[in-house]
């Protein structure tokens, strides 16, 4: 069933869900001001009222937010007929580059996700996020391009590290403003890791 939120006009609705992803990342779920939220957002908290009635509602909504639209968006970009997982995860860094273009604080909310409070939301983002990871890495990747058979889940795990602390780094070195970004110097950063490993792994 479609949340009362929905109905907001989806500017308004982009820069609620925005302030909420930044504000629960930093603070935590405890810590975070529902009040902050809603200033930084501009909307009245009276009109926002009807819609979400508490902070814990809204940050149900986030969690669910993530799960069907964010994950599942990501999930139907990624190109898992790409054998070559190198070039997968390439692939999958560019898509990640823009998506946290429109929502920059959720790497770092979904990090808090899986560290912190958890409950019946939490734990099912979880799962997808981890699902998700999992296909990435492993469904219908061609193990015959590395030269050494040993360890392979290893060496995928290892590229997969990079890509993620890749774009922690970009995001933190940009303070999750990613119009600082200065996306050439991103993409040929990428290509320097991906044609590493592709060096030392590869036949």
């Amino acid at each position: 069933m479609q949340h009362k939120i929905e109905k907001i006009e989806q500017p308004l609705r982009d820069r609620i869900i925005n302030c909420a992803l930044k504000e629960f990342a930093i603070h935590g779920f405890d810590r975070a001001s529902y009040n902050y939220i809603l200033k930084e957002a501009g909307i009245n908290k009276g009109r926002f009222y009807q819609y979400v009635k508490s902070k814990k509602e809204l940050f149900d909504y986030l969690i669910e937010y993530i799960v069907e639209k964010v994950l599942f968006e990501i999930d139907q970009a990624a190109n898992l007929e790409e054998k070559d997982v190198i070039e997968r995860f390439r692939g999958f860094a560019f898509i990640a580059l823009d998506f946290y273009a429109r929502y920059p604080y959720c790497y770092m909310f979904i990090s808090m996700i899986k560290r912190g409070l958890t409950t019946a939301a939490t734990k099912d983002l979880r799962i997808k996020h981890s699902g998700l990871k999992g296909k990435l890495k492993y469904e219908n990747i061609d193990k015959g391009l590395f030269k050494d058979k040993n360890n392979i889940e290893e060496k995928i795990n290892i590229l997969a590290w990079t890509l993620d602390n890749l774009v922690k780094h970009l995001l933190l070195e940009a303070e999750y403003d990613v119009d600082k970004i200065d996306k050439q110097k991103a993409i040929a950063d990428i290509d320097k890791y991906f044609n590493l490993f592709k060096q030392i792994y590869y036949k």
